[in-house]
């Protein structure tokens, strides 16, 4: 049972083209004044579960055929080891194992949205058109998770 305010967690590596769209919907929803939280260390996940926060997670989500879409995922559908875009130290679902192992299963109250990207570097600083319509989907999703529990 989550007791703390939701937070967006936005995953992904700054310098790696369109590995960066949580970042981008993180700072997005920041400056809309959500609770929202950059980071490339999938890790920074742990405190805010042992809080008993509801994570909402934006991440890249390496698919080439199906970039630009984007996918709510269930926490249940990722096994340890699995990884969105393997630029992170922990996976995802390495974190998410570990977080309910120390703190227990009604400690881990998260929503993952994933934007499907066709590359993770090239341009490090320019995102893809299809990544850019991923961001702006993310956003919409991401709100109205939000603004339900508001």
């Amino acid at each position: 049972m989550t007791t703390g305010p939701d937070v967006v967690v936005g995953l992904g590596a700054a310098g790696a083209g369109d590995d960066a769209v949580g970042l981008f919907v993180a700072r997005r929803l920041a400056a809309e004044g959500f609770p929202a939280i950059e980071t490339s260390d999938a890790s920074l996940l742990l405190p805010l579960f042992e809080a008993r926060r509801r994570v909402i997670l934006v991440d890249a989500w390496l698919e080439p055929s199906r970039a630009g879409e984007v996918v709510r995922f269930e926490r249940e559908s990722l096994r340890a080891g699995d990884v969105f875009v393997s630029s992170h130290s922990l996976s995802v679902a390495d974190v998410l194992a570990l977080a309910r192992a120390l703190y227990g299963e009604d400690a881990v109250s998260v929503e993952i949205v994933g934007i499907a990207i066709d590359r993770t570097c090239c341009v490090p600083s320019a995102l893809s058109a299809r990544a850019i319509a991923g961001i702006e989907t993310a956003l919409e999703i991401v709100r109205g998770l939000l603004n339900e529990r508001r």
